[in-house]
């Protein structure tokens, strides 16, 4: 290689990380790291870029950092692994793909050789999502609101105005491969979110990219300023990577029933590259991880008697387990009841991706089959994908099919948001709005839920509750007499709310090993 390459090689740092080892093959690894040093290519190659599907990004306009915090730990139950997906493909490759973990005994100890199921009936049958006509709706500006989010990749807490904001957000949590109308369903979903959180008194815990593309941009100025709103307010749109045959109420998460959170079909759950994953345990390594996490002993002559699943919600998910007979466990001082997810917890989230799960033994090694990905609640990011692509639903069709009964329009102005514009926000008020209560307690029948955050009148919701209002949601506008939803920054939509003459949904079949 000659010494133009050379340069021409530092040059490219940036663009190929490969380039960096052919360097180093060439010059050696001291004489390569020296002149990107020197050049300054270095330091530059070491910054990583946001994802994006073109080589433009905008750089965030304002990023104001508040008083020190203290670092976040990342929650558990967050979304995450949508990075695993290949969209390109959508053939599902077989459930006999596997992520293997089996680990060497660390103990000299004999586990049976024998094999079983933990075997238990699966939960009751989610509902087929309603498929609505898609509707047209304006957009308005909401450069002007600010809003303050704490960085779920880094701890970061990041005040920056609303449109900046959901650009930098929709950027972190989906990637180029993604169709226009689910990266617009995830914005309206995001900024839903935001708005909900601001009004309840809620810090939003998001992933936030450091910058964001021409695409990201263009996708969230065709949706500025749209929320989805139940009873008049906007939603708390949560979402996950992918869910497991269907999604699940609030409840069964957080013990807190939102009405709009109903367990719904996942149409085309079992392609999902996340559906089905086996990963593999040693006994061993499973008796240290739950003595580790509980106040529970387990006796390695008894592996029959460690698990047993007492119940499930929908489909696959499960909410009672018992570990060596108890339902209870005790830790840090505190008792918690024994669910899926706090298993899921103990064993690892990165292990187990999800609730819905079942367990199998043979000769001293546990399978834990996952089925999809994250806490299975509200809209799924795969979910998503998959109805834009293959039934070529419209962004607020899969909002309207994830959160039952809503409605999508323009929000109206959050001028409290506007006040405190490029102000230092003061945060140590604020309940984290991520998924916290990951170790459920036992499910509630009803909740208190406040919901305005302008009054403090609140108002009870019960799992059972199915009705949905007829009058237009007050935190939505409408277009003055005349006017029509261009989508322009000054207009406004009107929203509808469709009767349910639904187009008829597929039932997920179950993929059997």
């Amino acid at each position: 290689m000659g010494l133009a390459e050379r340069f021409k090689c530092i040059r490219n740092i940036k663009e190929n990380k490969k380039t960096f080892s052919r360097l180093c093959s060439h010059v050696g690894l001291g004489a390569a790291v020296l002149g990107l040093t020197v050049t300054g290519v270095m330091p530059m190659a070491l910054v990583n870029a946001a994802k994006s599907d073109d080589n433009t990004s905008k750089p965030a306009q304002i990023a104001v950092q508040t008083k020190p915090q203290t670092k976040y730990a990342v929650e558990s139950w967050w979304k995450a692994g949508i990075e695993d997906y290949e969209l390109v493909e959508y053939t599902h490759k077989d459930i006999e793909v596997t992520k293997e973990n089996v680990e060497k005994p660390q103990e000299e100890v004999k586990y049976p050789d024998i094999s079983f199921e933990v075997t238990a009936a699966q939960g009751a049958k989610a509902a087929e999502g309603i498929i609505y006509p898609h509707a047209e709706y304006g957009t308005r500006d909401i450069s002007k609101e600010y809003y303050t989010v704490r960085s779920v990749d880094t701890g970061e807490i990041i005040s920056d105005n609303a449109y900046d904001l959901v650009c930098r957000v929709l950027a972190g949590e989906l990637y180029g491969s993604f169709s226009d109308e689910a990266m617009k369903a995830q914005t309206v979903a995001i900024y839903s979110y935001i708005r909900y959180c601001d009004a309840n008194g809620m810090l939003p815990v998001v992933a936030v990219a450091g910058s964001y593309s021409d695409r990201v941009e263009r996708i969230v100025k065709s949706v500025e300023g749209q929320v989805c709103s139940y009873g008049g307010a906007p939603i708390n749109a949560l979402f996950c990577a992918s869910t497991g045959g269907n999604s699940i109420g609030s409840e069964y998460v957080w013990s807190k029933s939102l009405p709009y959170m109903k367990p719904v079909v996942g149409k085309y759950d079992n392609i999902d590259p996340n559906y089905g994953v086996k990963t593999y345990i040693s006994a061993a390594r499973v008796k240290s991880l739950i003595e580790a996490g509980t106040d529970i002993t387990l006796d390695p002559a008894d592996v029959q008697n460690w698990f047993e699943i007492t119940g499930r919600s929908y489909g696959k998910y499960v909410t009672g387990v018992k570990i060596a007979g108890k339902d209870k466990y005790s830790s840090n001082g505190t008792t918690e009841y024994l669910t899926g997810a706090a298993l899921r917890d103990i064993i690892g989230t990165n292990t187990m991706l999800s609730t819905a799960f079942d367990i199998s033994y043979s000769n001293g090694t546990f399978c834990f089959t996952t089925y999809g990905y994250g806490h299975g609640v509200g809209m799924s990011q795969w979910g998503a994908q998959m109805l834009s692509t293959k039934d070529g639903l419209k962004y607020d069709q899969i909002l309207r099919y994830y959160y039952s009964g809503t409605a999508v329009g323009v929000s109206s102005v959050n001028k409290a948001a506007e006040e405190r514009y490029g102000k230092l926000v003061d945060i140590s008020g604020l309940q984290e709005a991520s998924p916290s209560d990951s170790t459920v307690k036992a499910p509630e029948s009803s909740v208190t839920e406040q919901t305005d955050g302008k009054n403090s009148e609140e108002e009870t919701i019960t799992a059972t509750e199915t009705s949905v209002s007829d009058e237009l949601p007050a935190d939505v506008t409408t277009p003055e007499e005349g006017t029509s939803p261009t989508g322009s920054e000054s207009s406004t939509a009107e929203v509808t709310t469709p009767a349910q003459t639904a187009v008829p949904t597929q039932e997920v079949t179950a993929v059997s090993e």
